[in-house]
């Protein structure tokens, strides 16, 4: 098993087109935010404060940038989030600081959907390499 290193710091690729390097927690906060709004449950906030995360920690999505990440829906959306608008953003991925989810030892590749029809999918009705842990299943939202 390999050491699991979530790093500090992210570099994104923000609207402007401009790399921007900025703390973690800082745009996970905005990732969150975009991701399920700033009113959700708190558990569900920290729910989607540690798939962000693991995301995010994988992240190598921009090299040809020198960037992890940008703000766009096929990374994860994001925007700034002000800690007096949002504090249960902020209290979620305070929380979990640090907290990534793993399977086998590693990081897994932590894919979320944005709309749910009823059913998730296994990785291999999305283009990608099966994965134990990224199988389909029924769910209440359709």
């Amino acid at each position: 098993m390999s050491e699991i290193i979530v790093p500090d710091t992210i570099r994104v690729v923000i609207f402007n087109g401009r790399v921007s390097v900025m703390r973690l927690e800082t745009y996970l906060a905005g990732a969150v935010a975009m991701a399920i709004g700033t009113t959700a449950p708190l558990e569900a906030l920290k729910a989607q404060a540690v798939a962000s995360r693991t995301y995010a920690a994988r992240a190598k999505r921009h090299p040809d940038q020198s960037a992890d990440v940008c703000t766009h829906a096929h990374c994860m959306k994001w925007k700034r989030v002000d800690p007096i608008v949002a504090p249960e953003v902020f209290r979620a991925v305070s929380e979990t600081w640090g907290t990534v989810a793993l399977h086998s030892g590693e990081l897994i590749e932590a894919f979320y959907f944005e709309n749910c029809s009823g059913k998730t999918r296994d990785a291999e009705e999305m283009a990608m390499p099966a994965q134990p842990y990224l199988r389909g299943t029924e769910c209440p939202c359709g």
